[in-house]
């Protein structure tokens, strides 16, 4: 199977508008890829001081 990198915005996709805790089926979903080989990343105009609450969540990486 191919590796994928998924690239995630996270006011609106990851997370409801303002929220900062991403939904259990989220995380499943990005545990069940991340199972895969694939590398999920957050994409977002966020600073890292905003981005603190979901570093706890393990992603790939940060764009």
């Amino acid at each position: 199977m191919n590796k994928k990198l998924i690239f995630l915005d996270i006011d609106g996709t990851l997370t409801e508008p303002g929220c900062n805790v991403p939904p259990q089926s989220a995380l499943t979903a990005i545990r069940t890829a991340q199972s895969f080989g694939h590398k999920v990343f957050l994409c977002t105009g966020r600073n890292l001081a905003m981005l603190s609450p979901l570093l706890q969540y393990h992603f790939d990486g940060v764009k």
